[in-house]
């Protein structure tokens, strides 16, 4: 009835609420999984919106009520970007450390833009550098590098209005990055660092 007070109306409903009960999940097998939009489904889980996510394409109105970056997207907030080689996204980090430099509202975006690649796996760039980093089986050399010395002087940068820390980053290389092979911390002022060039590798199983 329309009077039913909406507690107790939740009282009664609940007993007849049953959650699906969700399979234990094979994540090695959900990898493997193609199309990669019946990851889960193929192993019995309950409709999501995982399917969604996956199938739809980044500029799709589906989008919109989502805070996610699209071609149209304007910020205008200094940052300082940190990723590893070995982490699942790179290269989207590079594509958003560009983006941020030439689609900023104002200067103040544009020119405070900075970078630092580390050589490691996932958010591992601080507690992994050592003088003999090893990544899975391959040794890296010496990795380290002061981060919390740098996310200090960030923050008091432009949460403190810090002049040394303005200073100091005012003297930042736009870009600080591992470049794997030569154990070798290098500096950039831009990405794709000038100078390089796109080089294809045809490997084998024969070497």
């Amino acid at each position: 009835p329309a009077s039913l007070p909406h507690a107790q109306y939740n009282a009664y409903y609940r007993a007849w609420h049953e959650a699906p009960k969700i399979p234990e999940l094979d994540y090695q097998r959900a990898w493997y999984t193609l199309p990669m939009v019946n990851a889960l489904s193929d192993q019995g889980m309950p409709p999501s919106d995982f399917e969604d996510n996956i199938s739809t394409t980044p500029n799709s109105p589906y989008w919109k009520p989502f805070p996610y970056m699209t071609s149209r997207y304007v910020s205008d907030v200094p940052a300082l970007f940190v990723n590893s080689w070995y982490d699942f996204g790179p290269d989207v980090t590079l594509f958003e450390f560009n983006w941020y430099r030439t689609h900023s509202a104002t200067s103040l975006g544009r020119d405070n833009q900075y970078f630092i690649m580390s050589p490691g796996v996932h958010c591992s760039s601080e507690s992994e550098a050592s003088a003999h980093m090893v990544v899975g089986t391959r040794p890296m050399g010496d990795t380290r590098f002061d981060y919390w010395q740098t996310y200090l002087t960030w923050f008091g940068r432009w949460l403190k209005n810090d002049s040394a820390a303005k200073a100091k980053v005012e003297q930042w290389p736009r870009l600080r990055y591992y470049l794997m092979g030569t154990v070798v911390w290098k500096t950039a002022d831009s990405w794709p660092v000038s100078g390089s060039r796109p080089t294809n590798f045809y490997l084998s199983s024969s070497g």
